[in-house]
């Protein structure tokens, strides 16, 4: 029995597995103190030969189902789409998707979920 045509659209998205975490890459960027960087300050920055950033703020698109414990234990993920990431921009991977492009990051690149939200009292 010859296997079903499988017909690909333009429109395929890729999922995650596991921990991996599937982002939409912001365009401004962000200091390592968490301030956004508009365009025209990098390139002033680039041309005075100051050192690249190394931090970005993407949107989570899809996430994995969780990474595993020693224990055979799946940890939920503590993201879901929408949220806001910070995440080391050396710790990703870019991957383009019929025109789109996606960034595939592990649950150890992200540095911190951004929020309005206020701190929790202590």
């Amino acid at each position: 029995m010859a296997n079903p045509k499988v017909e690909l659209t333009r429109h395929r998205r890729p999922f995650p597995f596991e921990d991996r975490i599937i982002l939409e890459e912001n365009k401004e960027e962000v200091s390592a103190g968490g301030i956004l960087i508009p365009e025209a300050t990098k390139e002033a920055m680039k041309q005075r030969g100051q050192q690249e950033l190394k931090i970005d703020i993407g949107k989570v698109l899809a996430v994995g189902e969780g990474p595993f414990t020693d224990a055979g234990v799946r940890v939920p993920m503590p993201f879901k789409p929408g949220d806001m990431v910070a995440y080391a921009r050396h710790k990703v991977i870019k991957y383009k998707l019929d025109g789109v492009t996606y960034l595939i990051a592990t649950l150890i690149s992200i540095i911190a979920k951004i929020s309005d939200d206020a701190y929790p009292e202590s």
